[in-house]
């Protein structure tokens, strides 16, 4: 029976060749936006929970504040011992560049930690063994990854890692790779070096011989003065497995990825459903042959359980080839922040085509129960009971065309949004000419470091550079927290920033927020650093690069001892961005990691934030993914309509209706779904922008007409468009074929 049912399936999939691409089309989009962008959401709510100490795993945090608090590594030792305890980890993550083999530079993510490390954190040793782990502190550890992507795949025990502290460690053990999220970082880390011996501070994670030893223990630690500096913390031993786990911005990103998936899914049930029900004259005679509400029950889920499949098995092959291609187009920076394990992907994509599988299955059992019992009483009457059918069609398609506008004005508020943070940055330079800028960041490389002076003669060598100027950031607590920039001379004229000093004599400029500090401190007039005093030249309205920075002072160079930080590099009108990116390129890949080769970053880049680029491009992404899912949806409805309602514009001509009365006809039901979703969609908006704006998150004006009208014509124009067509062709049948035919 299941293969008679099959070949039905099939059979219908190839009569309805354009609605099934339409369908697989819209749920493949959505299964693959949800899954990559729940991804992050997943692996940071799971986190540690993979690991078999997960439920004795444990942290000191200061009671009533729920954060954990660092405690020097000498003074846990001393006031709180080891003893109390399975294992002690102590340990600090970061990026930084190695040289492998003294033949290999690259830059991987390292964590420095104690031999207890991988007691608290158990894995798989693959190679080697980690009992002589921290012993001579000359050691590490890598993982499988690490191998695979630097040593060939050949094993590297015993081959040495040079630090960026000039120390050489061998490596004893390749272990597995932990699970991205352990500890709250999307990417696994790879390269395992000791603590250096003069380490204060590290990040701990106790092992607890038993989960009911933290309330004991907790009694006993106020006793042992741990903070004489703050004796009000009172701290306490918390169990990871009781520790709420507070989401953050990747659950906003998962949303959006659920919203994509639901417009898919709702086109696609919507019409499903929709067309099952036309073939009430095949239902009806089934059922006087017999067929029993089960085996209609059993055919819908069939239709729909095929197409969820294909989208699945397309979705699993994309998530192989194609998105890894895709995150790669990214710059550097973004690709770390977009780490994805494959394979745990496709563990969670598995997981959701079984929950589509589950949905499709109640879905297809309510159904198929209203089908049976409502629309076979038409049977071979002819006649169907559209009125209920329509209401929820309806009202599926409203959602999706919600869905559309809220993602269109998101995406056009975030693009506000980068205009307001390029325009706070920088307000003297127009984006064309921030755009025209090179960054090149020198300060994070020893090599280029070793390198500079011979860089700074190649760069000013070439044709293509117009002007160069030279910066370096640090910050400062003296007036509250405050970025430090110290500049050439030549920065002024590059960045437009009008000069009240001479060359060569000591300056300082400061932007709004610093000089009222200033004021209140009633030394306006000059500014303290390192025991230098530097008079203030004057203002400035360019913004700090940290976020959590709101006052900025400019200083000369020469108070960093003229160490350079940054290269900025203006090129000269229409100079070829292949030839600039390829000189530079060639150039700086001597110094930098192999894995980490020269990209060109502009100053509008820099300023706006890879960070805020990268949402704009997710709101891009889902905006697409949703409109053209819409437009699939819009497309599938008129053509169901023109088909159903042929008989009726026949006759309406035939009584002297004209083209736009055709139009009216079919376009007065979208214009009304269409109004409902923006009113709806433009509260909803208006409301999130309103809040937003209150606590300083929104930074543009939410008044602007644009915000609001770009979305309106846009969802209009791709409506109309879609449906136009469509009732073109019908209204130009002939009417007396229609009547023929019927």
């Amino acid at each position: 029976m299941i293969l008679h049912y099959l070949k039905i399936v099939f059979r219908q999939m190839a009569k309805r060749k354009a609605q099934t691409a339409i369908s697989i089309l819209g749920i493949t989009a959505g299964l693959l936006c949800f899954s990559v962008c729940n991804y992050y959401n997943r692996i940071f709510s799971t986190g540690n929970k993979d690991l078999a100490t997960y439920e004795n795993q444990a942290e000191i945090c200061i009671k009533e504040r729920s954060y954990q608090v660092n405690i020097p590594i000498e003074d846990f030792e001393k006031k709180i011992g080891k003893d109390k305890f399975e294992a002690v980890a102590f340990y600090v993550n970061s990026s930084s560049t190695i040289t492998l083999d003294e033949t290999v530079y690259c830059k991987v993510d390292k964590t420095e930690c104690n031999a207890d490390y991988f007691k608290v954190f158990p894995t798989e040793c693959i190679d080697g063994s980690l009992k002589q782990f921290g012993i001579s502190g000359n050691e590490a550890v890598v993982t499988t990854e690490f191998v695979k992507q630097f040593c060939g795949g050949v094993s590297p025990l015993g081959k040495t890692i040079l630090n960026q502290r000039g120390k050489i460690h061998t490596i004893i053990a390749v272990i597995k790779p932990y699970p991205a999220g352990m500890n709250n970082y999307h990417s696994s880390y790879d390269v395992f070096l000791p603590l250096p011996e003069n380490a204060s501070f590290g990040i701990h994670k106790l092992l607890l011989k038993r989960p009911e030893d933290a309330e004991h223990i907790s009694q006993l630690l106020p006793k042992l003065g741990l903070f004489p500096n703050h004796p009000e913390w009172i701290p306490q031993i918390v169990l990871d497995s009781q520790t709420e786990h507070k989401a953050g911005a990747e659950l906003w990103v998962a949303i959006l990825g659920l919203l994509v998936l639901l417009v898919g899914m709702i086109n696609y049930f919507s019409f499903s459903i929709g067309a099952f029900a036309n073939r009430y004259k095949e239902i009806s005679l089934r059922n006087t042959l017999g067929s029993t509400y089960w085996g209609l029950f059993i055919l819908l889920f069939l239709e729909q359980a095929v197409i969820i499949l294909i989208c699945g098995i397309i979705t699993l092959a994309i998530t192989e080839s194609l998105l890894p291609w895709f995150i790669s187009t990214f710059s550097n920076e973004i690709q770390r922040n977009l780490y994805i394990d494959t394979h745990r992907l496709w563990v969670y994509e598995c997981q959701y085509i079984g929950g589509l599988l589950l949905i499709s299955l109640l879905i297809s059992f309510i159904s198929s129960w209203h089908i049976a019992h409502k629309t076979i009483a038409q049977g071979l009457r002819g006649g169907t009971t559209t009125g209920q059918r329509h209401i929820i069609r309806n009202t599926l398609l409203s959602v999706q065309l919600l869905f559309s506008f809220l993602f269109i004005v998101g995406t056009v508020g975030i693009r506000m949004q980068m205009k307001e943070y390029d325009l706070s940055a920088n307000p003297n330079l127009s984006t064309e000419v921030k755009k025209e800028i090179m960054v090149v960041n020198i300060g994070r490389y020893d090599r280029i470091r070793e390198h500079q002076p011979e860089l700074i003669n190649f760069l000013r060598s070439r044709r293509w550079n117009a002007e160069t100027a030279y910066t370096n950031r640090d910050y400062s607590q003296e007036y509250g927290f405050t970025e430090l920039c110290f500049v050439s001379d030549d920065y002024f004229n590059l960045m437009n920033i009008k000069c009240h000093h001479k060359p060569g004599e000591p300056f300082c400029y400061v932007n709004e927020q610093l000089y009222q500090t200033l004021q209140a401190d009633s030394t306006s007039e000059s500014f303290r650093f390192q025991n230098q005093v530097y008079p203030v030249k004057g203002l400035v309205h360019i913004g700090p690069d940290s976020p959590s920075a709101k006052q900025l002072a400019l200083l000369p160079l020469s108070a960093m001892n003229d160490e350079i930080g940054k290269i900025y590099i203006r090129l000269v009108p229409d100079a070829p961005r292949k030839e600039v990116k390829a000189e530079m390129s060639k150039e700086m890949n001597q110094y930098l990691p192999q894995n980490e080769p020269f990209e060109f970053i502009s100053l509008y880049e820099e300023q706006t934030g890879l960070g805020t680029i990268s949402v704009m491009w997710l709101f891009v992404v889902c905006s697409s993914i949703c409109l053209v899912i819409t437009v699939l949806g819009v497309y599938g409805a008129i053509s169901i309509d023109t088909i159903r309602k042929q008989k009726e514009v026949a006759i309406r001509k035939i009584n002297g209706a004209r083209l736009p009365d055709i139009y009216w006809l079919f376009a007065k039901n979208y214009l009304i779904l269409f109004l409902i979703a923006s009113v709806i969609g433009g509260l909803i908006s208006l409301f999130v922008m309103v809040i937003g704006s209150q606590h300083r998150v929104i930074l543009f004006d939410y008044a602007d007409p644009w915000l609001w009208m770009g979305p309106l014509m846009l969802l209009i124009g791709i409506i109309t468009a879609t449906i136009s067509w469509q009732i073109y062709y019908i209204a130009r049948t002939n009417p007396a074929e229609v009547i023929k035919n019927e």
